[in-house]
């Protein structure tokens, strides 16, 4: 109860019941239980002078989203981690590879080194290094404002497996966006498309390809090409209706999948979640022959 009070931001009444409350529990017959209770008491007696952390009333007052899209800080052009699914002691080693180069690379980004970026890229050990330094230097591109050469070093990741190719795609989607801020519209459109052939020609990774289209999809919507995010949007449903419906539980037995496996709940979640955000959740869960509750539930699902 004086917990409450005090959430409720009645701290005199608070005061008043931890007394009362410290005489009871010193009743309690288990010395451990009764330990851990005034332990507790001394604490809320510690706290009950300041403000509660989450005030209590009847008025509902939802903490403020922060939209990670709304920021004033551009994003990195490219899953840094990488699409494919590995075991943790795999990923673990990968993360560690990759963890000097990313501190180096962010380092001469945040000095604006071109030059040094050049550098570090032609020192990639792997193809996904060189297209982590490629969009190293597109971000640079991009934060001084120069879109051309921001396409140019996106267009130069080179192809060489399905993470280098996604990668690729969201580079290209990045300089589309940025192409659309110097109203380019032409070129920003020419680079989507180049991003969604992409996708569409990798032949693994299901899930990221839909992820990837989801990505350029709201990067359409965001830059007012709403008809063209409407068809990527719908190209990652059709990617998304081709994944194995979810196994059902078994009675007693935790739901597992295994590495490497996804299934469609997965795919919808992403697409879903993205869609009501840029406003065009209806269209699609009628295109899909889903009502939207049962969409929902599928969101939930996973």
């Amino acid at each position: 109860m004086a917990d409450l009070l005090w959430r409720m931001g009645q701290a005199d009444q608070a005061r008043l019941k931890f007394p009362q409350a410290k005489e009871l529990a010193a009743k309690v017959a288990d010395q451990a239980h009764r330990k851990q209770l005034l332990t507790s008491i001394d604490q809320g007696l510690q706290f009950v002078t300041d403000a509660p952390p989450d005030l209590v009333t009847i008025t509902p007052h939802p903490r403020p989203r922060f939209n990670v899209q709304g920021s004033p800080i551009l994003l990195f052009p490219i899953t840094a981690d990488g699409f494919k699914d590995t075991d943790p002691n795999a990923t673990t080693a990968r993360a560690n590879v990759y963890a000097d180069f990313m501190k180096q690379l962010f380092d001469r980004v945040a000095a604006r080194d071109p030059a040094g970026l050049r550098r570090l890229t032609e020192r990639a050990s792997t193809p996904f290094q060189k297209a982590l330094g490629l969009a190293s230097l597109e971000h640079l591109m991009i934060l001084s404002r120069k879109p051309e050469l921001a396409e140019e070093f996106a267009t130069a990741i080179p192809e060489t497996d399905s993470s280098s190719s996604l990668a690729k795609a969201e580079a290209l989607s990045a300089a589309g966006s940025a192409r659309l801020k110097e109203h380019n519209n032409d070129a920003a459109l020419a680079d989507f498309n180049a991003a969604t052939r992409i996708v569409q020609s990798v032949r693994d990774l299901p899930l990221s390809k839909v992820s990837v289209l989801v990505s350029i999809a709201t990067a359409q919507f965001k830059g007012g090409l709403v008809e063209n995010g409407n068809v990527t949007f719908r190209a990652a449903v059709a990617l998304a209706q081709d994944l194995p419906q979810r196994p059902k539980p078994q009675a007693g037995l935790p739901r597992q999948s295994g590495l490497g496996e996804h299934y469609k709940d997965e795919a919808f979640k992403q697409i879903l979640t993205a869609a009501i955000k840029e406003g065009v959740s209806l269209s699609l869960t009628i295109s899909l022959g889903y009502g939207t509750r049962p969409a929902m539930m599928l969101m939930e699902q996973s």
